[in-house]
């Protein structure tokens, strides 16, 4: 006999649907982990398999940045190239020093969630740490409130560093305005006032950077200039002494501090950028065989056509996968590619229209002209 659940006459709603359910926000949020996994197991819109390419390539970088790391820790010397622009701080900031001059260094126009505003924080480290040595004023007048806090900590950090934590200023570091073009003529106008001997611009920059470097350059100031903006790199390079250009301005904390981690991740970085530009160069070798094999003469032997069809389908899969983004490739496609036509002797009988009399011809068209004449007139 079925048990009376205690509804109204009428309800056919099935005892389950009845039921009260529990809330959905009240269950633990282990409960979601199996779903997930089933989600990721079941390859569901979760993978895009045509581009496991991009995997490989990943995982190979990722293990040599590993690797690299590894070694820097067991005391292996990781060798950088010397960078000019950063071993000329000491010259810049002891040429301050000598003139009784104080150090500008501006950190950009962004915001501290600018990846190039935090390698200007990391290099304003460095030059702190000098001034701090050489007992030198140093000014850093920010254009954001998070980037003036991150620099003060900076410079902080860099006198205690140093062992002169008595020598640092708060107020040395401090806040402008958000406003482009208002902090620029502050800058600019700050530096013909009080000429400082030394000018570091580390960060990202726009339409002000060659306002800010000729100010510097008229004011007789030893500027170092660092920045990502490609088409800012130009004004940089003319107007200053040194400039970092682009990776270098990233690869300066690793430079400058010698942390094992940051030494081992650039190394494996290079590596993953020398696999890069190798896979980039066989391609356009592929794509170039390629597009050479069309153009054999029509009546090419059977190997010489079969060489062909093997480079062009090589050539399709490179840029249908590690060119192109792991696109479909109709192979059907690109094995029935049109060969060019071939130009066939004329038959017997039939005129040769390359090797026409062109006398004839003329005398054709001119009694045509004629003809047509008469029957104007």
């Amino acid at each position: 006999m079925r048990r009376d659940s205690g509804r109204p006459a009428g309800d056919t709603r099935d005892e389950f649907d009845a039921a009260p359910r529990r809330d959905s926000r009240s269950r633990s949020p282990f409960c979601l982990v199996p779903s997930a996994l089933c989600l990721l197991l079941s390859g569901c819109e979760a993978f895009d398999f045509q581009r496991e390419w991009l995997l490989g390539v990943t995982v190979f970088t990722c293990g040599a940045i590993l690797v690299f790391i590894t070694l820097a820790r067991g005391g292996r010397r990781m060798w950088v190239r010397p960078i000019p622009a950063l071993e000329a701080f000491d010259e810049a900031v002891g040429r301050a020093t000598e003139m009784g001059k104080p150090c500008l260094f501006v950190p950009g126009v962004q915001d501290i969630n600018d990846v190039q505003t935090i390698a200007g924080v990391t290099v304003l480290r460095r030059v702190a740490e000098r001034t701090a040595d050489y007992r030198t004023h140093l000014e850093v007048p920010t254009a954001r409130s998070l980037v003036m806090t991150a620099c003060s900590e900076a410079v902080s950090e860099a006198y205690v560093t140093a062992g002169r934590p008595d020598l640092f200023n708060p107020d040395s570091v401090y806040y402008v305005t958000d406003e482009q073009f208002g902090y620029v003529a502050y800058l600019t106008g700050m530096m013909v006032r009080e000429e400082p001997a030394a000018c570091f611009y580390m960060g990202a920059f726009y339409a002000e950077s060659l306002i800010l470097a000729e100010t510097g350059n008229a004011v007789g100031a030893i500027q170092v200039a660092g920045t990502a903006q490609p088409s800012q790199l130009p004004f940089f390079v003319a107007a200053c002494d040194y400039t970092l250009i682009g990776e270098e301005f990233f690869a300066a904390s690793a430079y400058l501090s010698g942390n094992p981690d940051e030494l081992g991740t650039l190394k494996g970085q290079d590596v993953g950028k020398l696999l890069a530009a190798g896979l980039m160069i066989v391609g356009v070798g592929l794509s170039t065989a390629a597009s050479l094999a069309d153009r054999r003469p029509p009546a090419a032997p059977l190997p010489a056509a079969a060489d062909a069809g093997a480079v062009r389908r090589a050539a399709e899969w490179w840029k249908g996968t590690l060119l192109s983004g792991g696109k479909d490739i109709d192979w059907a496609a690109v094995d029935a590619e049109e060969e060019p036509p071939e130009v066939l002797p004329p038959a017997e009988g039939d005129p040769d229209p390359f090797n026409a009399d062109p006398e004839a011809a003329d005398k054709v068209d001119a009694g045509d002209v004629a003809e047509e004449l008469e029957g104007g007139l």
